[in-house]
């Protein structure tokens, strides 16, 4: 969820600036990256690539939501905005590197039988709990979509 609550930030800056929200030069960086440290951590190019992939497609699903409802409502909050290279990405950057350190935490669990049976009950449990909002609860849904390595 830290990285989704970012999302919101990220896509303020992309409405004031009216960039889009797809930069697929930058997410292929960032895949780059995550493969780089996560073969180094002793986690496949391939999990890696999942497991980020869809951390970057959750993260688009919140900013693709948030603009649509800002058109409708004709224009975004008025709230303070961070910096996208100087604020935003640092902050992705390190939660890649605990995205990392969890992933190797948790493979065993992600490895049993089950693990996607009890993570969809877990995510679950884990929305209806802090009371997310429907686009937020569909983004942790798709963020943890291949998390688990069963089968």
């Amino acid at each position: 969820m830290k990285r989704l609550r970012i999302a919101k930030q990220v896509a303020l800056v992309k409405w004031d600036s009216g960039s889009a929200i797809e930069d697929l030069p930058r997410e292929e960086e960032v895949l780059a990256t995550a493969r780089t440290e996560a073969r180094a951590a002793g986690i496949s190019d391939q999990e890696a690539t999942q497991f980020f992939g869809d951390q970057i497609e959750a993260n688009k699903l919140v900013q693709y939501g948030l603009h649509a409802l800002w058109r409708q409502i004709g224009g975004a909050p008025d709230e303070p905005r961070a910096n996208l290279a100087s604020d935003i990405r640092p902050r992705l950057d390190g939660l890649q590197k605990e995205f990392l350190q969890v992933l190797i935490s948790t493979r065993d669990l992600r490895t049993e039988q089950g693990c996607g049976e009890r993570l969809a009950r877990e995510v679950q449990l884990y929305i209806t709990s802090q009371a997310l909002e429907p686009l937020y609860g569909l983004a942790v849904e798709r963020a943890l979509a291949r998390v688990c390595l069963e089968g």
